[in-house]
């Protein structure tokens, strides 16, 4: 949550050249409703079976993309299942707790339906970083980084792993 995977996301897709998806985008598209409304309708049970649909579709799409993942995608075990079979490259932004926080607080914890008790939301940040750690690249954000600096240093770090577009634009932001 907060991480700025979608805004890291759209910039770095934009500085490989390739399309840019945002997994949380695509299930209010396909339910004509927002994240927040479907779990208040269906709970995170409907959310995440939504949102499985949904990373099967991207996935099977044509062409190289960034894709945005929602917080809670890795640790579900069939959209991990998805993951791991896909091709491509999965980048952790490991942002501090203090700046999610921070973040959230900003744009208001009412539009995140998993930070409505912060004790609980920390409980889950904490929880989900062995799974964000498996990822093929951890990158920490620097303090008042702009989405197009961390998109920058992302590419030259990828270029320093001697890594191609091609391989981060078939992988997924976490």
């Amino acid at each position: 949550m907060a991480s700025g995977k979608s805004s890291v996301g759209r910039a770095l897709a934009l500085r490989l050249g390739v399309p840019f998806s945002d997994l949380d985008a695509e299930v209010e598209a396909a339910a004509g409703s927002t994240v927040r409304e479907i779990f208040a309708e269906q709970g995170e049970a409907g959310f995440r079976s939504r949102e499985q649909r949904a990373l099967t579709e991207l996935l099977d799409r044509p062409g190289e993309r960034v894709i945005a993942l929602g917080g809670g995608t890795p640790v579900q075990p069939g959209c991990a299942a998805l993951l791991a079979a896909a091709e491509g490259l999965s980048v952790w932004l490991d942002t501090p707790w203090e700046t999610v926080l921070a973040r959230v607080r900003a744009s208001g914890a009412a539009t995140r339906p998993l930070f409505a008790d912060e004790a609980a939301a920390r409980r889950l940040y904490d929880d989900r970083r062995p799974v964000y750690a498996a990822s093929d690249l951890r990158y920490r954000p620097k303090p008042g980084e702009s989405a197009d600096q961390a998109a920058g240093r992302l590419v030259a770090l990828l270029a320093a792993e001697g890594l191609t577009a091609g391989d981060a634009a078939n992988g997924a932001a976490r």
